[in-house]
């Protein structure tokens, strides 16, 4: 887990990523990735990295490193069964994040209770933060990190 990283509840849980963190987001609905977009940018100073696909998430991953990953679970949320045929879910993303060892914070922001559910048994480690529960706040002296049961690392 990157320092500096944590989660705190409060009336709507925050999310603090300090100043130049790297973000990666898998998500396809447009106003959710607009969200992150201006969001991330408010509050790292930098874009976040945005996939709409596994197979996207899996060639960004290979490219360079990131200290944040947000995973939707349901993709081309249009056609979910066509999606998961076509293009793989959440579950997916999850499954390659624990085969890579990823060392960020994962935070899966699926609305979906199944699909976090699923996503979260590959990644017991990541958070479950539904889209909509959550804003993004920048830490400039990161200390330590703490996930949103309190636990810190």
């Amino acid at each position: 887990m990157t320092k500096g990283l944590s989660l705190d509840k409060k009336s709507a849980l925050r999310v603090k990523l300090p100043e130049a963190v790297r973000v990666l987001v898998l998500d396809d609905d447009p106003k959710r990735l607009e969200w992150f977009r201006g969001s991330v940018c408010e509050s790292t100073g930098n874009a976040p990295t945005c996939c709409t696909t596994v197979d996207d998430l899996i060639r960004e991953l290979e490219r360079g490193e990131f200290d944040v990953v947000f995973l939707d679970h349901d993709l081309c949320w249009q056609d979910a069964a066509y999606s998961e045929r076509k293009h793989g879910n959440g579950k997916e993303a999850a499954r390659y994040l624990a085969w890579m060892g990823f060392k960020g914070m994962d935070i899966i922001h699926s609305v979906s209770e199944e699909g976090a559910r699923v996503m979260k048994s590959c990644l017991p480690q990541a958070s479950v933060t539904p889209f909509g529960t959550f804003e993004l706040e920048t830490v400039i002296s990161p200390n330590l990190i703490s996930t949103e049961n309190g636990d810190h690392r």
